[in-house]
């Protein structure tokens, strides 16, 4: 999760582009992308609601990205690179500045 500052004259707003995993691809995410995320798709999804609503609190502005497993692996490999945490950020980045139409 990665937080970035855009200023806008006088006001500085903080934004947070965030994945949100799908419960059908948790599984190929936690195995391939991120050994470290929590056992269930139920625990994680606890975990980034609490993450939103505190983010939220403090004024930061939220975006929230589908992260689907086979598009984010046909991203990997456009860029060359292999899968993990900060290929992932990158991604819903990518996805958006360029939603779908």
């Amino acid at each position: 999760m990665e937080a970035t500052h855009v200023s806008f004259g006088f006001v500085m707003a903080a934004i947070l582009v965030l994945p949100i995993l799908p419960e059908i691809d948790y599984d190929a995410f936690r195995r391939e992308v991120d050994h470290t995320l929590p056992a269930s798709h139920e625990k994680w999804r606890e975990i980034y609601s609490e993450t939103v609503d505190e983010a939220v609190k403090k004024g930061t502005v939220v975006f929230e990205i589908e992260a689907r497993f086979a598009e984010f692996m046909a991203f990997c490999v456009k860029k060359g690179r292999s899968a993990g945490p900060e290929m992932l950020l990158e991604f819903v980045q990518h996805k958006k500045r360029n939603p779908a139409r």
